[in-house]
């Protein structure tokens, strides 16, 4: 074994230092990305949760107001176009919530597949 190795092993030591600093580095990146990534899946939960809340309401809402607009028709208080527009008012707010489904679906559908 020679005595005199002309920093052959410093220098390996060195580079396996700067790659041991290199992974730290690539290791909190990949932290930080993840942080981002889940912190962007949470608000978009949340944002799909009050999208939810708000068509459901919409639907009980339209749902309760042709009830009362078919009474209201019954007892002669008011006309068939009415009633119309409280259907129609129905009628938009289930398929809102059926559009919001399968843009849902879709999504998840996507995230799976990558």
């Amino acid at each position: 074994m020679p005595l005199w190795t002309w920093g052959a092993a410093q220098s390996k030591v060195k580079a396996a230092q700067l790659r041991v600093q290199a992974a730290r580095g690539d290791l909190t990146l990949a932290q930080r990305q993840l942080q981002i990534s889940v912190s962007s899946f949470h608000r978009e939960a949340e944002v799909a949760r009050a999208q939810v809340a708000s068509l459901r309401e919409s639907l009980d809402l339209s749902t309760e107001s042709l009830r009362l607009t078919l009474l209201r028709y019954q007892a002669g208080e008011v006309s068939v176009l009415e009633v119309v527009d409280a259907q129609s008012t129905l009628f938009q707010a289930r398929n809102g919530l059926r559009r919001w489904a399968r843009a849902v679906s879709g999504w998840r559908w996507q995230r799976c597949k990558h």
